[in-house]
């Protein structure tokens, strides 16, 4: 797209993008990923009857490999311990916060390093943010500010090297499980229906962390899009077709191509579109919603309990800690053993949950990001709790249950 400028280099994302949806729905990668989901099935039901846990792939996923999600946390946590070394280059971090630069950072001592190590992170995780999948959203390469809050939150509330540490801890104990599943199976049932079931484990441990790779591969590609579309934008900004660069949002690829070419721009029109996002961006959706428009009624597990918050079980464990209702990664300031509250999460929120204790959210399902991290990481997590936000108050002290699917909030001490 180098050679490409103007109403060409639109027409050419408008064109690219049929490929690309190919490309990323290949059976070659989703086959990969629906394949995963099945082991884990056939996994789960093969221990609840030898052993009467339920999930147990939520154990089994502790600490796998090819998780590119998983790698940026750690590969931030390698930076946080760099930082940490630096007395001048931490005051710079909370000083700085959102408005963090690379050039000012540099001027610190300890700033050089820190900063290096930055970008060469930025450079391999520098196109994901948070609600990534809207290329209006600013990326961390254009704004690395929004990781300053997550570094702070590693220097604070871990040791160094925790992050790996930590890592080769929960690799250590799903393999020691599996071995333990194995041999009991083997005792059980025979040496042929355990190497079955070895198998499928291995099989899950190695590609789980491929249904990261869908997503990071589709904004990768995103943001190449984003680079050559504002490209244009700015040109159309210098000439004064429109006010600012942010007028372009609320325009169709289509639309663009037909303003580079004519030099005009709607006005009313941007601004109209303007106004509703902002009218939109006040609804709250509903959890589930058919392609045809049907809300269907939600329905939890008959072990929920009365009187507390139900939602979706996709990490096992129990754990009481201080709730922290956020909205967005800015606000993300934690101390050790808090229990993050969000409407959601992505990808961009994987650095601050290295020192989360358990993860709430409205939305999600089994395979969603913050189920598939927070598995990984085995931290206890609960997802698709209607209102949590609303009705869990920060700071308040909470019990998530993660094995059946529930919150308690629990009396002031």
């Amino acid at each position: 797209m180098e050679k490409l400028s103007g109403a060409d280099a639109i027409q050419f994302i408008i064109n690219e993008q049929e490929h690309f949806r190919k490309v990323l729905y290949d059976p070659a990668g989703a086959g990969t990923i629906l394949m995963t989901m099945m082991v884990g099935r056939s996994i789960n039901k093969s221990v609840e009857r030898l052993t009467g846990e339920k999930t147990i792939i939520n154990r089994l996923s502790k600490s796998v490999r090819h998780n590119v999600t998983s790698e940026m946390g750690l590969a931030l946590c390698e930076i946080s311990d760099i930082a940490r070394n630096y007395p001048q280059v931490v005051a710079y971090l909370e000083q700085a916060g959102e408005s963090l630069s690379l050039d000012a950072l540099r001027q610190v001592e300890g700033g050089i390093a820190v900063a290096d190590s930055l970008q060469k992170f930025l450079l391999a995780y520098g196109m994901r943010c948070t609600g990534e999948i809207d290329i209006t959203r600013m990326r961390f390469r254009e704004r690395p500010g929004q990781l300053s809050t997550a570094l702070i939150n590693n220097i604070k509330n871990l040791p160094a090297g925790h992050a790996n540490a930590a890592f080769l801890q929960g690799k250590n104990e799903a393999e020691q499980l599996a071995a333990e599943l194995v041999t009991k199976m083997e005792t059980k049932h025979g040496r042929r229906k355990a190497e079955k079931l070895r198998d499928q484990i291995e099989m899950y441990r190695k590609f789980v962390g491929v249904r990261e790779y869908t997503k990071y591969f589709w904004v990768c590609h995103y943001d190449v899009y984003k680079q050559a579309i504002m490209g244009e934008v700015h040109r159309l900004v210098e000439h004064g077709v429109i006010s600012e660069a942010t007028d372009a949002y609320y325009l169709s690829l289509e639309e663009l191509m037909d303003v580079i070419k004519s030099g005009k721009a709607d006005a009313g029109v941007i601004d109209q579109r303007r106004k509703a996002y902002q009218t939109y961006e006040t609804l709250t959706p509903p959890r589930i919603i058919f392609s045809d428009g049907e809300v269907p009624p939600i329905s939890y597990s008959a072990n929920i309990p009365s009187g507390v918050l139900a939602g979706l079980a996709v990490s096992s464990g129990i754990v009481e800690g201080r709730a922290r209702v956020v909205e967005s990664l800015a606000d993300a300031h934690f101390e050790k053993g808090d229990i993050l509250v969000t409407v959601f999460t992505d990808p961009s929120w994987t650095p601050v949950f290295v020192s989360l204790a358990g993860l709430v959210t409205e939305v999600g399902g089994m395979m969603s990001h913050g189920a598939v991290i927070t598995r990984e990481y085995g931290m206890p997590a609960v997802v698709g709790v209607v209102n949590a936000t609303k009705e869990i108050k920060d700071g308040q002290r909470i019990r998530l249950n993660g094995t059946e699917g529930y919150i308690e909030i629990l009396a002031e001490r």
